[in-house]
């Protein structure tokens, strides 16, 4: 993302753009770009969106460790995370 002097993104943006990354360019330059962030934007919004790129290329392994990630900076007081990780959690074939 561009910096202009007269704009201030919030993490929302970034969210944002990482969702639409992960929609244009596939998963891999969502990870690029969330990695190169800086660690004050690596928030709850932030990790959200990553781990909803995580779980529309179903990759069980990265959401989960990224959900403990979370858990373990407090990001996971809002119910969209888990609402993410749903597919995961009901039984096949019903």
């Amino acid at each position: 993302m561009r910096v202009q002097d007269d704009i201030q993104l919030l993490s929302g943006d970034y969210a944002v753009h990482l969702d639409l990354i992960a929609k244009v360019r596939g998963m891999n330059s969502a990870e690029k770009f969330f990695e190169d962030l800086p660690d004050k934007l690596k928030v709850q919004t932030t990790c959200t969106a990553l781990l909803h790129t995580y779980v529309q290329h179903k990759d069980t392994a990265k959401a989960e460790s990224l959900m403990e990630k979370m858990s373990e900076c407090g990001f996971l007081k809002y119910p969209l995370p888990y609402n993410h990780m749903l597919p995961y959690t009901h039984p096949k074939g019903n």
